[in-house]
């Protein structure tokens, strides 16, 4: 069995300090793994729930991977439909390979339909885009190459682990 924390990386108390601090003392206390929220727009239906400031997860994971050494970081849920795959491929691999592989990629479809219409996207389609997204994401982390739009793009760095980041999508295998 593993044991984790969820870090605010949100509200009044998510300062850098109380973060890091926060990390580091999972870390020593031998908590498998530190996991933080995900959202990119804060509406008012997202502010309800999650309080201003929200430091962005990738930035935050990244800057946490430099900080700690053993226990593993990632997202509880990132938002699939929110950031165009290649961009989320390419951040998740990138803190996959600068933490060591202690990358956990977390992900789901979304809920708060102010933030779909301030990103511009179909709060509809979120779970048809999530099937998408996924399979674009894994292409990018399982081949050297890839064609989107109609041109050839190159993926390095991939992942550190094999075949990639430990992840949490199963369920979105039962999704619409």
């Amino acid at each position: 069995m593993k044991f984790g924390v969820n870090l605010l990386n949100f509200g009044s108390g998510a300062t850098p300090s109380v973060m890091g601090r926060w990390a580091m003392a999972a870390e020593e206390l031998g908590y498998h793994f530190v996991m933080i929220s995900d959202h990119v727009a804060v509406t008012k239906d997202v502010q309800m729930r999650y309080p201003v400031p929200f430091y962005d997860p990738f930035v935050v994971l990244a800057w946490l991977s430099g900080i700690t050494a053993k226990v593993e970081l990632g997202t509880t849920v990132t938002i699939l439909p929110y950031r165009h795959p290649l961009q989320t491929a390419r951040m998740a691999a990138s803190i996959d390979n600068l933490s060591g592989g202690r990358f956990i990629f977390g992900v789901g479809v979304g809920w708060a339909t102010q933030e779909f219409e301030v990103l511009g996207l179909p709060f509809e389609r979120r779970g048809s885009m999530s099937d998408e997204y996924l399979s674009a994401i894994l292409d990018h982390w399982n081949k050297e190459t890839i064609s989107r739009g109609g041109s050839r793009v190159w993926t390095a760095p991939a992942p550190a682990r094999s075949p990639h980041p430990r992840s949490g999508w199963a369920a979105l295998a039962s999704l619409p």
